[in-house]
C-alpha cells in the first residue's frame, strides 16, 4: 500500500469531515474537502496520480497553492487533458457540418467558468438517478472502473451500487463475475464483468481513470459488449 497506518489514518479523519458535509448537504464545503483530501494524500504518498496509482501526479505543486480549491480541482482534473485536435475540429468541420452556431459562440473542451458554477455539485450522490433509471425505462445501464484509479476507485464504485434500491439488486450481487479478453489472447485477463438484467458493471484490468487510453484493447472489446448488449 502508498499509504501507512498513520497515513491512512490522517485519510479517514479527513474522508470522515467530507462525508459529514455531504451529509448536512454542504455542498461548496464538501467539495472544498474533497482538496484538501487530495493534497493529504499527495503529500503522504509522494504526489501519487489520481487517475493511475502507479505513475506520479506532474503538476507544479508550488503553483497550485497559489489557487482557489476549485481552481485547483480544475487545473489538476480538467485542464489537463485539452486538446488543440478537438478543439480544431469542433469549430471547424463540425460547425461547418452543422450551420447553426453563432459565430459568437465557440467550442471549448473545458471552461473553468462552467467548472466553478458547478462546483457546489461535485459531491451530490446521483445513485437515485440511477436507480431511476433501472427501474423506470428500458435503457441498459453499465458501470465500468480502472482497477488503477484512484480518484473514482474500485472500493468506492462498488460502495455506491451496493446502495443502489434497485429491487434486483441482491440478484446481481449473487452472481459470479466473468473473465473476458482481448481477441484470442487467452494469456491475459482483460476484465471482468457482471451482469444481471439491464445493468452490467465492468472490471478492467491494467487501465487508471482514463480507461480507454490505458487499456484501449479491454476499452473497445467492452464498448462492443455494451452495444451488442
Amino acid at each position: 500500500s502508498m499509504l501507512g497506518d498513520s497515513g491512512l489514518n490522517k485519510t479517514n479523519v479527513k474522508a470522515e469531515e467530507c462525508r459529514a458535509m455531504v451529509e448536512q448537504q454542504k455542498w461548496d464545503q464538501a467539495t472544498n474537502c474533497w482538496n484538501e483530501a487530495e493534497v493529504l494524500i499527495e503529500a503522504l504518498t509522494d504526489g501519487v496520480s489520481f487517475y493511475n496509482v502507479l505513475e506520479r501526479e506532474g503538476l507544479d505543486r508550488r503553483s497550485l497553492r497559489l489557487l482557489t480549491h476549485v481552481e485547483r480541482l480544475f487545473e489538476k482534473h480538467v485542464r489537463p487533458f485539452e486538446g488543440d485536435d478537438l478543439n480544431l475540429l469542433m469549430n471547424g468541420a463540425v460547425r461547418k457540418k452543422l450551420k447553426i452556431i453563432p459565430d459568437s459562440v465557440q467550442w471549448t473542451e473545458s471552461s473553468q467558468a462552467v467548472f466553478t458554477h458547478q462546483s457546489g455539485d461535485f459531491m451530490k450522490p446521483v445513485i437515485d438517478t440511477v436507480d431511476w433509471l433501472l427501474v423506470n425505462t428500458p435503457l441498459n445501464v453499465s458501470v465500468y472502473n480502472g482497477q488503477l484509479d484512484l480518484i473514482c476507485d474500485t472500493i468506492g464504485t462498488e460502495l455506491w451500487v451496493s446502495r443502489l434500491r434497485w429491487p434486483d439488486l441482491r440478484k446481481f450481487s449473487a452472481r459470479d463475475r466473468l473473465a473476458f479478453h482481448v481477441g484470442n489472447d487467452d494469456s491475459r485477463t482483460a476484465g471482468f464483468y457482471k451482469q444481471y438484467n439491464n445493468f452490467r458493471f465492468f472490471w478492467i484490468m491494467r487501465a487508471g481513470h482514463m480507461v480507454p487510453s490505458d487499456n484501449p484493447a479491454a476499452a473497445l472489446k467492452m464498448v462492443d459488449m455494451i452495444i451488442s448488449h
